[in-house]
């Protein structure tokens, strides 16, 4: 092959690359999948069993980036034990609301934790087990840092119970309770297939039975009953209204009679003033009984003085 074919050849697999950068600058969002992803370290306590490299960060329940490293360093000073989690987070999963805002991870996560930015373990499946970062602002939680690797931007954690919960499980006496809960279940088994229980059984229909039967029977009883309490209180609905009837008639006697002794009174008044004729003829004979029981008190005086004038007579004044 000659000097000018390979100098061809090569120039055309120069274009080639050209072409595939450009086309994958172009799909993979203008330059976003060249770019450096940041990468923030954050430590939490107790265990992060369940926690994977490649799990989910997510904002909000947003996925926002991934776990990148779990990883495990012992500190010769104090003797303990540290547990970095580095995160890689995704710029271009962010929309940016102005056009000229440029993206500036580092620091705009600086100000997010200010305002109460936190991160907490969080359970993928109950089924799993598997775990994920959740980040959300918690400005009520206090910013903990440790500050023990100086390479990464750290951003504060808090604990969400999780491994307390976790801790708890793994006290369970698992064994323990699977073996009571396979005992329980037999115990019901049995129960259920004994043949006392199927004693019982019949015993209750049994007993239903009659009290069907006795409810059927206070049934045709009541009937009677309800027949006859209706049939009364018809009756004293008509006593009532009898009652009432005669009621009515005797107010309206008694209204009458009221009537006439008040129309009664108002005579007996106007016969009795003081300018009335009966009054008047009242006081004359009034006076004439006076004057007859005078005379009748002096003849009397006179019969106890002389009785023998009722034997010879009045005499006269010039006497015999």
């Amino acid at each position: 092959m000659s000097k000018q074919a390979n100098k061809t050849l090569i120039g055309a697999f120069v274009v080639g690359a050209i072409a595939l950068a450009v086309a994958g600058i172009l799909i993979f969002g203008s330059g976003d999948f060249f770019s450096e992803r940041p990468v923030f370290v954050m430590f939490f306590e107790g265990s992060v069993n369940g926690l994977n490299v490649g799990a989910p960060v997510t904002f909000k329940g947003v996925k926002i980036g991934t776990v990148k490293e779990v990883n495990l360093t012992f500190d010769t000073k104090s003797m303990t034990m540290k547990i970095p989690v580095l995160i890689e987070l995704e710029p271009e999963r962010i929309m940016l609301e102005s056009q000229n805002t440029r993206r500036e991870p580092y620091k705009n996560v600086k100000i997010l934790i200010e305002r109460g930015l936190r991160a907490k373990l969080q359970l993928q499946s109950m089924v799993t087990g598997l775990l994920m970062i959740e980040l959300d602002f918690y400005p009520d939680k206090p910013a903990r840092l440790v500050g023990s690797d100086p390479r990464y931007p750290e951003i504060p954690t808090f604990s969400s119970g999780l491994d307390q919960m976790m801790k708890k499980v793994e006290k369970l006496p698992i064994d323990e309770l699977v073996n009571k809960l396979t005992s329980a279940i037999q115990g019901i088994d049995r129960a259920v297939n004994s043949p006392k229980l199927t004693e019982s059984m019949n015993s209750v229909n049994l007993a239903l039975k009659e009290i069907s039967q006795i409810a059927d029977k206070i049934n045709e009883e009541i009937g009677p009953i309800a027949t006859g309490v209706n049939t009364t209180v018809q009756d004293v609905k008509k006593l009532v209204q009898n009652l009432d009837n005669k009621v009515t008639v005797l107010s309206k006697d008694l209204n009458e009679t009221i009537k006439e002794s008040t129309a009664n009174l108002k005579n007996l008044k106007q016969a009795t003033a003081p300018d009335s004729p009966v009054n008047y003829q009242l006081a004359t004979t009034l006076e004439e009984l006076s004057a007859a029981a005078k005379s009748l008190r002096q003849l009397t005086d006179m019969l106890e003085r002389n009785p023998e004038t009722l034997l010879r007579g009045k005499k006269d004044k010039g006497g015999y």
